[in-house]
């Protein structure tokens, strides 16, 4: 079925930009988590950066839960298909 509509069998290779998008959203949520350490002692920068940080936070799980599903769905289909008795 894969080969007829000329679509890689490997869910990641298909979900690859969706996973992408995902690491960069945690990147981003990880430096803004540092700036907020960091600047701990300037209230006026802190208060903006946790605003930013619950946007990118609620962005993030927002896309998670949209992709998770198709991912973990193919993910176990590819699973399910592997033969492990070659080579």
């Amino acid at each position: 079925m894969f080969e007829k509509y000329e679509i890689l069998s490997s869910f990641l290779v298909n979900f690859w930009e969706n996973i992408l998008f995902l690491i960069i959203l945690t990147i981003t949520y990880i430096i803004i988590k540092l700036a907020e350490f960091f600047t701990a002692k300037s209230p006026k920068i802190q208060s903006k950066l946790i605003m930013l940080r619950a946007m990118v936070q609620n962005f993030l799980l927002t896309q998670l839960y949209s992709f998770y599903g198709d991912i973990l769905f193919y993910s176990t289909i590819e699973y399910r298909t592997l033969d492990l008795t070659e080579g």
